[in-house]
């Protein structure tokens, strides 16, 4: 029973995955090409401030999870009791970071920022509504961790496109109609009051938290996992937000909107570990606590390799054929500009991925000291080696920080809870389960690009046939090298979609 509500729990996360990265894809071009550049970067950059205010959730939104998940009373009253007092906090902290935004916008338009041919009055009320938008969809994550925890993943993901389709297909919209940057600044505040009145009233269905009484209001074992998650969320934001925030600060607006392009191409693919890691967390937490070591070795072994069969496919395309397929939907000379920091990028995921599922490992058993241990360490090395290549190279230094930052995690991270947590050799792991599938994408879709450009044809569509071909080999090729029972369960899950479908 476990087993088929995970799998069901990340079917629904594929699915609402995709429509979400689809629509996301859909809005880079329109914003490119109607906006500008240099706009693009604008709002490139207001993404990552609110990711940035993300460490102010302190942890709470995958305590709430795990808490959530470990709530085995019958009415849910421990977790409605916990929710209930934690979101009279959450919400108050939402409106003072949009307010601390809003007031800082002038001295970021005009000194931090080098806007281009951006008004700085346009800039300022650029980041005013950016910052109204942040404050009020401020408590989505919260609500959307309470959901988790239940593991109701299906409604969850329904929420979520539908979110998505308001914000994403209303903001091109308004592009197309006003051609206007503010116009779809001013959007986003809208799409965000629905979007947080849909997850509250979500949440309130699955833990009865707005119900009066529902449970006593008393102490709960989540402050100590929250401030180890909220140290986890600060470094992790140094990490993986500095590259854009320095590129802000130390070249051109414009280079800003290259550098985010390629990177938002490939951050929209980080859906697809996420859809292993938002399902897996609640159940490696009910796996450790309920069913011991032995079922939730078998559950990671089983999901990386997957994870990894999955993910080579998309990262070795962008790497071989990222110009191509970039092409179709911007200009020629951006997707020249775009393309190495594609390639770049996209292995720095890669290996991101590999080690996601021991990171997730690591915190479903409550061990968040590690992580903390090994970021520490990834800050201090990493913040002056990326401030030295963005000074010598540009963006393409920047990718390649950011590759090297990943390729650290195997060693330290994934090779420390492999050993002391899940009793593995790291060796064997390698072997098995990354390594066959790089090397099958490597020879696969580099052989067809290898191919491609020695035969001269190099007029569309040949490289895109070139890149189909290579990765229907690939496809083919990997799942003979899955392990025999997860070829079996892949083969069970896919045909029992029509009957599935049939029932609902």
């Amino acid at each position: 029973m476990a087993r088929a509500v995970l799998k069901q729990n990340v079917l629904a996360n594929v699915l609402g995955g995709l429509w979400t990265a689809g629509l996301s894809l859909l809005i880079i071009p329109v914003q490119v090409h109607f906006l500008g550049v240099e706009a693009y970067g604008l709002i490139a950059f207001l993404a990552s401030l609110q990711i940035l205010a993300s460490v102010f959730d302190l942890g709470l939104s995958p305590a709430i999870t795990r808490q959530v998940a470990m709530d085995t009373s019958s009415d849910h009253g421990r977790s409605a009791a916990v929710v209930r007092a934690v979101s009279k906090l959450y919400w108050p902290v939402g409106l003072v970071l949009g307010a601390a935004l809003f007031l800082a916008a002038p001295g970021i338009a005009a000194h931090w920022l080098n806007l281009g041919s951006i008004p700085v009055p346009t800039g300022t009320r650029a980041i005013q509504l950016g910052a109204l938008a942040l404050a009020i969809r401020w408590p989505v994550s919260f609500y959307a961790g309470v959901i988790a925890g239940r593991q109701r993943f299906a409604p969850l993901n329904a929420v979520k496109a539908g979110a998505a389709a308001v914000t994403l297909l209303g903001g091109v919209a308004v592009i197309l109609v006003t051609r206007s940057l503010l116009a779809y600044m001013t959007w986003l505040p809208v799409a965000a009051l629905l979007e947080v009145a849909a997850y509250t009233v979500l949440s309130a269905r699955v833990v009865p938290w707005l119900r009066p009484g529902a449970g006593a209001e008393q102490g709960a074992p989540i402050w100590r996992f929250a401030t180890g998650m909220n140290a986890i969320t600060i470094l992790s934001m140094v990490l993986t937000q500095s590259d854009r925030l320095l590129i802000s600060k130390l070249l051109p607006v414009a280079v800003l909107g290259y550098y985010a392009l390629a990177y938002n191409v490939v951050y929209g693919l980080t859906l697809i570990p996420s859809f292993a890691t938002t399902a897996l967390f609640p159940a490696f937490v009910e796996s450790h606590s309920s069913q011991g070591l032995e079922a939730l070795r078998s559950r990671y072994l089983t999901s990386t390799q997957v994870l990894l069969y999955a993910y080579n496919l998309p990262i070795w395309l962008l790497a071989f054929f990222g110009g191509d397929l970039l092409a179709l939907v911007t200009s020629p000379a951006t997707a020249q500009r775009a393309a190495p920091l594609l390639a770049l990028l996209g292995i720095g995921f890669l290996f991101n991925a590999a080690s996601s599922l021991a990171y997730t490992v690591s915190i479903g058993t409550g061990n968040t000291r590690l992580p903390v241990v090994v970021n520490v360490a990834a800050v201090i090395l990493y913040v002056p080696a990326l401030t030295a290549a963005v000074l010598l190279w540009g963006g393409t230094g920047a990718a390649i920080a950011w590759l090297v930052l990943n390729a650290l995690y195997i060693p330290t991270l994934l090779r420390i809870v492999h050993r002391q947590i899940l009793g593995i050799s790291t060796l064997r792991w390698l072997a098995t389960t990354l390594l066959p599938f790089v090397l099958l994408a490597v020879v696969t879709l580099g052989g067809a690009r290898l191919f491609q450009l020695a035969s001269g044809w190099t007029a569309e569509p040949v490289p895109l046939i070139a890149a189909a071909a290579g990765a229907a080999v690939y496809v083919a090729a990997g799942f003979w090298l899955l392990r025999a029972p997860v070829r079996t369960e892949i083969v069970h899950s896919l045909g029992a979609l029509p009957l599935a479908a049939q029932r609902r």
